[in-house]
């Protein structure tokens, strides 16, 4: 049962992080939105939370930064700017802080159930957590093309290798 739990919140977060790391564009709509995301974060957090009840915590940080990303998908699909730079701020220290202990709690559950690969999860959540950092800093990437590219490209590597990392953990589980 903990190992089935624990791959249904694997195969949940590397789903969340597909809809985080990659863009789908229909016009200017995001058809993979980043509050799927959270909505699939949110899911693997219920999953995982017996098994690392720090996660609980993490429940309605999920629910906040979920909502503002809908609401932001929203105002995208209308054609409606959001612009509130003070919440932009602090959206982007709750984003950080639930990232980087969000992939804490699941590299730790990763090392708890002994996952080939699973310190890994700890280097990669570093470099996500640097990377989400860099980008919300109050710099207009589009004017540094030549610093954002590879921090773009970085990103795009370290998000899909997160999701497969997380998608060869529910493997190795099912295996069990």
């Amino acid at each position: 049962m903990e190992y089935r739990k624990a791959a249904d919140a694997f195969a949940l977060a590397g789903t969340g992080y597909l809809f985080q790391y990659f863009n789908l564009n229909l016009f200017t709509l995001d058809m993979l939105p980043d509050w799927a995301c959270y909505v699939f974060l949110f899911l693997a957090i219920r999953e995982a939370a017996p098994l690392v009840p720090s996660l609980k915590l993490l429940r309605p940080l999920g629910i906040l930064l979920g909502v503002w990303e809908g609401i932001l998908w929203v105002s995208t699909a209308l054609s409606v700017s959001v612009t509130l730079p003070l919440v932009k701020v602090l959206v982007d220290v709750m984003a950080i802080y639930f990232h980087y202990q969000f992939l804490t709690d699941l590299a730790r559950l990763a090392a708890k159930l002994k996952l080939p690969d699973q310190e890994k999860l700890f280097y990669l959540r570093t470099v996500m957590v640097v990377l989400i950092t860099l980008m919300a800093l109050p710099v207009n990437w589009q004017e540094h093309f030549l610093l954002a590219l590879p921090m773009a490209l970085a990103g795009v590597v370290t998000g899909l290798w997160v999701c497969l990392l997380f998608f060869r953990f529910r493997r190795q589980l099912l295996a069990r």
